[in-house]
């Protein structure tokens, strides 16, 4: 693999995650992820930031010894986006100097440079889309970057040590585009729709002060606030 190729798909990677996580409103970080049962959309851009924080130290073949404080507990703290910005930019300077200096070899345990990279971009890509589906959104994959992450995705997915991280490949239908097929090969069902938006807190109109003003009402309490 080319290495001006490697971080061209990383950088195009990290705009699509960008603005996936850009377009999460405050209501929506609790909401559930049709795609990975059990999680949540805080859970996904969680997991986002730890591999990104990640990049630095396995790029420059520091060995990562479990449990590190930099993602125990809640990673993304009160300023999610602004935590996620910290950690791409890191991982993105991270790449363009070790690919500056020594493109290929392997980084920390021994994976090769370009696996790594195929790692990053793919789940960069997939959580993104992931995101999506929570909530609502376009499909953010493009089928060229699709195109060539099958091209290395594949053959490391059908390692048995790699498959176990992912749900068992998805059958489609015919003609799928080249974003159907990633999805597929990681488990994913192509064209899966977020769930209904769960109905609003019941609102009961009352009377302060002379003025008439609208109140959430979840707890079905009829007196005056």
């Amino acid at each position: 693999m080319r290495p001006v190729d490697l971080l061209t798909a990383h950088s195009r990677a990290l705009t699509i995650a960008d603005e996936a996580i850009r377009a999460i409103g405050d209501e929506d970080w609790a909401r559930d992820a049709p795609s990975c049962p059990g999680w949540t959309v805080h859970d996904l851009v969680s997991e986002m930031v730890v591999a990104e924080r990640a990049a630095p130290d396995m790029l420059a073949g520091r060995v990562i010894y479990a449990p590190d404080p930099r993602w125990l507990g809640d990673v993304l703290g009160v300023h999610p986006v602004g935590v996620w910005e910290q950690a791409a930019r890191a991982a993105r300077e991270a790449w363009l100097d070790r690919v500056a200096v020594q493109p290929a070899g392997d980084v920390a345990g021994g994976m090769p440079i370009d696996e790594y990279g195929v790692w990053s971009v793919l789940g960069l890509v997939t959580r993104s889309w992931d995101i999506a589906v929570a909530l609502g959104k376009p499909n953010p994959l493009p089928d060229d970057l699709a195109d060539w992450l099958l091209a290395w995705a594949t053959p490391l997915l059908a390692d048995p040590r790699h498959r176990e991280s992912f749900d068992s490949p998805v059958v489609i239908g015919p003609d799928p585009t080249a974003t159907d097929r990633l999805l597929a090969l990681t488990g994913r069902q192509p064209g899966l729709a977020a769930p209904p938006p769960a109905p609003r807190a019941r609102r009961r109109l009352f009377r302060r002060r002379d003025r008439y003003a609208w109140f959430p009402d979840p707890e079905g309490r009829t007196g005056p606030r």
